[in-house]
């Protein structure tokens, strides 16, 4: 199967991630905004005298350059780190878990802390972003002043018309971190599999395009378990850092703190169909089922009695461009640890 280029799913990651990445809360705007341009002009000037002014009227307040390629038409995908402040410097979205623990109150152990994907295209990433983040380089750090009126996807070469919009957001200050930029999408993406897989399942060869697989305990039986069988499992559900979002364990759970009082912490029914994509997962005793996301089914489909194995998959098997909750973001391969157990 050949690599694929720049495809819509990247346009619609571009809106999702950007959503993601700001703590910048809109507001309906009445109000004549000569008021607020002159006072996000004055604490400028007051806390960074030298500040670059973008041509939208953004500000770069310091910039440390980095070595690598550009983030730009180029290279139109990046992975940041970024946190981001009000003006009196109080947190309001971060990717960094050490500094989420000591600030927000909703801070929880199973949320996803980590780089984010961002796009380089007009109306991807707000305006502000867009404006001052052209060219940034890989290994660069930039501090930067957004005011709430480029908080937006709209993208306007007259700054003028930003002023006269009838929304904006709260003036934010970005401290953005450029880890990595990528020509090509999808292959990035698979090449970070690539990447985890040799360091954590040495020697796995891929068996479906973005798939592998390692067996960690034989099965009792080498034959394959026919079709409208049902079976039991245990699971744990990761992100590739090792962030565990999902379990039918609940001392795993515990550990992980993604324990829920609710929960049915008990192995789940799985019913094997001739389609793979059909397979189906129940609670015991539970009165309905449901599908599973693609690579997770793939797995069940090819596990034998009482086998235990790995399953790692790039996005497209998973939760792709959209993510799920707060635990995974979009484009995230995942890892699965799967015991084919006895019927409780």
């Amino acid at each position: 199967m050949k690599m694929k280029k720049i495809s819509i799913k990247a346009t619609i990651l571009a809106a999702i991630v950007a959503l993601l990445a700001c703590g910048c809360e809109k507001t309906e705007n009445t109000k004549d905004y000569e008021n607020d341009v002159k006072y996000f002009e004055a604490w400028v000037s007051t806390h960074y005298p030298n500040a670059i002014k973008s041509p939208l009227g953004a500000y770069i307040l310091s910039d440390t350059p980095g070595t690598g390629r550009p983030f730009s038409i180029v290279y139109p995908f990046a992975s940041v780190n970024y946190t981001i402040r009000d003006l009196d410097g109080n947190v309001t979205s971060t990717t960094d878990r050490k500094t989420a623990q000591q600030v927000f109150s909703s801070y929880s152990r199973s949320d996803y802390y980590g780089p984010r994907l961002w796009m380089h295209a007009a109306g991807a990433i707000y305006s502000g972003l867009f404006d001052t983040m052209a060219n940034m380089r890989e290994g660069g750090k930039r501090k930067i002043a957004i005011p709430g009126w480029l908080i937006t996807y709209n993208y306007y070469t007259d700054p003028e018309k930003y002023l006269s919009g009838k929304e904006q957001g709260a003036n934010c200050i970005y401290d953005v971190s450029m880890e990595t930029v990528a020509e090509d999408l999808d292959k990035y993406l698979l090449d970070s599999l690539k990447r985890y897989v040799a360091r954590n399942m040495e020697g796995v060869d891929s068996t479906k395009y973005g798939f592998y697989y390692l067996q960690t305990k034989a099965p009792s039986s080498s034959r394959e378990m026919p079709n409208d069988t049902t079976f039991y499992i245990n699971y744990i559900g990761r992100l590739l850092d090792g962030t565990v979002f999902d379990t039918n364990i609940a001392d795993t759970a515990k550990f992980y703190d993604i324990y829920s009082s609710k929960g049915n912490y008990e192995p789940k029914i799985i019913r094997k169909n001739s389609d793979y994509r059909s397979i189906t997962m129940a609670d015991i005793g539970g009165s309905s089922a449901s599908n599973v996301i693609t690579g997770f089914a793939y797995c069940l489909s090819k596990m034998k009695a009482f086998e235990e194995g790995t399953c790692a998959f790039y996005h497209e098997l998973g939760y792709d461009y959209t993510g799920s909750g707060k635990s995974i973001p979009p484009y995230s391969p995942l890892r699965f640890d799967i015991q084919v157990v006895p019927k409780p």
